[in-house]
């Protein structure tokens, strides 16, 4: 179990630090997408990649004479050694418990979604279902529900705002969400977890607003309506939200010019680069396990001695 916590969490790191050095500051957002989602993917199936081919062992066998032990009966009576729960079993148990409860939040969060709908109700316009809620602030979505406060906006701005929320739909960055709330179950202990989760929401926002920009809406505009946003209320994972990443960033990356295109050679480059720095980080992991053992099981066949020879 440990090879199913340790080398995800080296492969996450590997590939979150090579995004942050290299491509973080590149406006390629559907291929750093892409290369986020292939870091979460990698980092899952590692542990189930075997590395080494099959090793046939050779079995030896010794006959012992026998031997009677005798002995005298003292009248006490040995009480068995009762198990005791080693560092690593109470290690497993706590992964174990807080995973547990990042799950029960998780299913109780789509549990209020859905109970948000049902108590409210939608109306239809186009693909998205809009739920009208008073209570909400900063408009967010999930799947093609939208949840917005109608009374606190323009035409114009419920206009991008409901634009913005269906981007999130049609590229299904719901689906991301849900990766990446399995992944942080699973990594909950590990920080970078939750950084490639925030980065990667972060690019959903930029896509989102990369869409509403090209159907032609007016930049200065749609700034405004950004920092208008800025004051919203927080958001619920896993939703998409209108105001989920800084919001200076956003506005940074909507005039950010595109770098040549043949930088995109660099993810080329890059995705398998990574990966065989992984496989190389986690073969050194296994070979360090099987000196060890190796070395153990030395020790145990130097102790025996089946000639009897001193």
């Amino acid at each position: 179990m440990t090879a199913w916590i340790i080398e995800p969490a080296i492969s996450l790191i590997l590939f979150y630090m090579a995004y942050v050095l290299f491509l973080r500051r590149i406006p390629f957002f559907k291929a750093n997408r892409y290369f986020l989602l292939t870091a979460i993917l990698f980092s899952v199936v590692l542990p189930h990649i075997n590395f080494h081919p099959p090793v046939s062992i050779t079995t030896y066998t010794y006959l012992i004479p026998e031997v009677t032990i005798t002995g005298q009966q003292t009248g006490q009576s040995v009480q068995p050694e009762l198990p005791r729960a080693g560092i690593g079993q109470i290690m497993v148990w706590i992964y174990l418990f807080v995973a547990s409860l990042l799950t029960i939040r998780f299913a109780a969060r789509i549990f209020h979604i859905y109970r948000l709908i049902n108590a409210t109700g939608y109306k239809k316009s186009g693909s998205a279902k809009i739920v009208n809620i008073d209570s909400v602030n900063a408009p967010f979505s999930f799947l093609n529900y939208i949840f917005i406060n109608e009374s606190l906006y323009t035409e114009q701005e419920k206009t991008n705002i409901i634009e913005h929320e269906l981007a999130h739909f049609k590229q299904l960055h719901t689906i991301d969400l849900f990766v990446l709330e399995f992944i942080t179950i699973i990594q909950w202990f590990n920080p970078v977890a939750w950084m490639l989760k925030r980065s990667l929401i972060e690019i959903h926002e930029y896509l989102a607003d990369e869409e509403v920009i090209n159907k032609g809406t007016n930049i200065q505009f749609y700034r405004s309506l950004l920092i208008n946003l800025q004051l919203g209320s927080g958001y619920i994972s896993p939703v998409s939200n209108f105001n989920r990443s800084l919001t200076l960033n956003r506005i940074r990356m909507m005039t950010r010019i595109k770098p040549a295109s043949w930088k995109r050679i660099s993810f080329i480059i890059l995705v398998p680069t990574i990966v065989m720095l992984v496989f190389m980080c986690t073969k050194a992991e296994d070979s360090f396990s099987a000196g060890n053992a190796f070395m153990a099981a030395g020790d145990s066949r130097a102790e025996f001695n089946p000639s009897g020879d001193g």
